[in-house]
């Protein structure tokens, strides 16, 4: 079956508000309905298009984020990274379950740049 490894960014243990402000990134590597691995990761200095490039390296597949531009939604979608926007801000394990169960909801994306 298909692994995927799911980014979510983090701020205060919590899912960050804004894409680009996160402290820290959860990592979930998933085969099937079952965590494979967890990682916690500080990213690079925040500058354009360094956070996408970062975890397109790392593997990741898909991004669970509240905000994010719409220059990093753009370059997500070129490297097919499925991006899950507008979701609400919780703890990275409960939307990892969210996740996993198809009961992750997403919002309006309310950054606009």
């Amino acid at each position: 079956m298909t692994t995927k490894k799911i980014a979510i960014p983090v701020k205060d243990n919590e899912l960050s508000i804004h894409f680009g402000l996160a402290e820290r990134f959860f990592i979930y590597t998933l085969k099937e309905k079952e965590i494979l691995n967890k990682e916690v990761l500080v990213p690079p200095p925040h500058d354009t298009g360094i956070f996408p490039k970062w975890l397109k390296e790392l593997g990741v597949t898909d991004v669970i984020t509240s905000g994010i531009g719409q220059k990093a939604l753009d370059w997500f979608n070129t490297v097919n990274v499925k991006v899950f926007t507008g979701v609400e801000e919780k703890e990275p394990e409960e939307l990892i379950r969210e996740f996993l169960s198809g009961t992750l909801k997403q919002n309006i994306n309310f950054c606009d740049h």
